[in-house]
């Protein structure tokens, strides 16, 4: 890594925790609290209170299962398991110090805005090294500093570090990193730990399945080639056993927290929340509509989206796959029966798949810093900076849920005059 690409993560960090520090001041309670309590309180209950009974809540969301007094989540443990180092360090650090060694006293929601910052901070490193490949250093580190303060990202990094996204984000960028390296290996060893992060994305959250395509069809130009590349991850007795091995780890914890909270091995824990909209998925409102609409309270992914598009007509960087696994993802964020996904900064859903959007915004700014026209190549740099101060305000002036009747277009209109008039800092 060059100096510069050091100064660059260096002062990133210094801005990530200053920031998440200074919008976290005003809601610490949001740090562990709705969803993210839900993703967290694994690591509680298992480690301070031996269970789910007594596990204090912070959130009136979660209630005994019915016939127990088991607390119960519906959400899965995948963000607990890449929460758990920084929450060791949170109870040694409340166990020397005066801080309650509750779970939710002040060291463990700094724990858990570290550890959001640190799986970001990774995941930037890693898409580092796999861009750096193909484009210049200047272009890759314009990519990631766009990505970060011009989409969402932002906002479930330093706003909501709790949630599942940022989790997910790393996730899907270590698979897109380690893709690559596992096609052109027969490595034990690295099958085992891709089978094993596959299995993770399966646990955190099940509808990013989908991201299976990614090793099934990448590269592959022609479907001829399909069979050779399933049978190089289960074309032997081992790497199906490894797969089988992997998928059983992953699923255990669950099994038994299911098995211990209901009687039942396997449960649908979403109860009665399900895919309503299959049949007539609401995708123009996923997309536009003033509740999350992915290209209205992020634009600038509507550019990387255009840009997508351009790159799989010239089949370059796996364009087509992306653009692929990027429409079944939306067809099954809006078939979801609350298709804005309640309570989001933007529809949040996509922020995963930023990882798989890097290409698209490498290949953006390279695209903008070859325009001969000086006054046009500033002018188009200025506007996408224009998209991330947008992305910031919104983010200091979101005060959730923006949904429901008392949302609306009239609503947008009036957090937008107060952004770009610099009324937005509470």
């Amino acid at each position: 890594m060059s100096a510069k690409a050091k100064i660059f993560f260096i002062l990133l960090s210094a801005i990530c925790i200053y920031l998440s520090f200074n919008l976290n001041r005003r809601e610490a309670r949001g740090v562990i609290y709705s969803d993210p309590e839900g993703y967290y309180m694994y690591l509680p209950a298992v480690f301070i209170y031996d269970g789910f009974e007594n596990i204090p809540i912070q959130s009136n969301e979660f209630k005994p299962y019915a016939g127990t007094d088991k607390v119960f989540t519906k959400y899965t443990y995948g963000v607990a398991f890449f929460e758990l180092p920084f929450f060791l360090i949170a109870h040694l650090f409340a166990n020397l110090t005066d801080y309650p060694e509750d779970g939710y006293s002040y060291p463990y929601r700094v724990a858990i805005m570290l550890s959001a910052i640190f799986y970001l901070l990774l995941s930037f490193y890693l898409l580092y090294k796999l861009l750096n490949t193909y484009f210049s250093e200047n272009v890759v580190l314009s990519c990631l500093f766009i990505l970060f303060f011009g989409t969402n990202l932002f906002f479930y990094t330093l706003r909501s570090p709790g949630a599942a996204h940022i989790y997910i984000f790393f996730q899907f960028t270590l698979l897109l990193y380690l893709t690559p390296r596992v096609l052109k290996s027969n490595s034990v060893k690295l099958l085992f730990i891709y089978f094993l992060l596959y299995g993770l994305i399966l646990i955190t959250r099940p509808s990013n399945g989908i991201i299976i395509l990614l090793p099934l069809l990448f590269d592959i130009n022609s479907i001829k080639k399909l069979p050779q590349r399933i049978g190089h991850f289960f074309g032997n007795f081992k790497s199906v056993f490894i797969a089988l091995l992997c998928l059983a780890l992953v699923a255990l914890p669950q099994l038994i927290y299911w098995k211990y909270i209901s009687g039942n091995w396997i449960i649908y824990s979403y109860e009665n929340q399900g895919f309503d909209y299959w049949k007539n998925p609401q995708i123009i409102n996923v997309l536009f509509n003033v509740w999350s609409g992915w290209f209205i309270y992020t634009p600038l992914a509507l550019l990387l989206v255009i840009e997508l598009v351009r790159l799989s007509l010239r089949n370059k960087f796996n364009s087509k796959l992306i653009l692929g696994i990027l429409s079944i993802a939306t067809y099954i964020f809006a078939s979801w029966w609350y298709w804005w996904f309640g309570g989001s900064f933007g529809h949040r859903c996509y922020v995963e798949y930023y990882s798989l959007l890097t290409f698209a915004s490498a290949s953006l700014i390279f695209n903008l810093s070859k325009i001969k026209l000086k006054a046009l190549r500033l002018s188009l740099f200025l506007f996408i900076g224009v998209l991330c101060y947008y992305n910031i305000a919104f983010t200091y002036m979101y005060s959730p849920p923006w949904d429901g009747a008392d949302w609306t277009w009239e609503s947008y209109y009036e957090v937008l005059t107060k952004a770009f008039t610099l009324n937005f800092v509470k």
